[in-house]
């Protein structure tokens, strides 16, 4: 995978969010414009990876939630084991 221009435009806009250009009021539309454009081109990129991104999310999800459910499991185990377990 080839990220040379992506990595060129992340550094082009970090360097201009750390020093933003000084714009007058008539050109200030068209730099919003711009920032515009650069948003949607970003969105454009991700798009043909929606479904491997939903998927990836999934996956996560599942596994955080599998690590949720195993932890609930072994505290319920050591207060078992510790007659804690609400049983009189």
């Amino acid at each position: 995978m080839n990220t040379k221009n992506m990595d060129a435009a992340l550094k082009a806009l970090k360097a201009e969010a750390e020093q933003p250009p000084e714009l007058t009021d008539d050109e200030l539309d068209t730099y919003l414009e711009k920032i515009n454009e650069v948003v949607t081109a970003a969105q454009a990129l991700r798009e043909p990876h929606k479904k491997a991104i939903a998927r990836k999310a999934s996956q996560r999800s599942r596994a955080k939630k599998a690590a949720e459910v195993e932890a609930m499991r072994a505290r319920l185990a050591e207060l078992e084991a510790s007659g804690a377990g609400g049983q009189p």
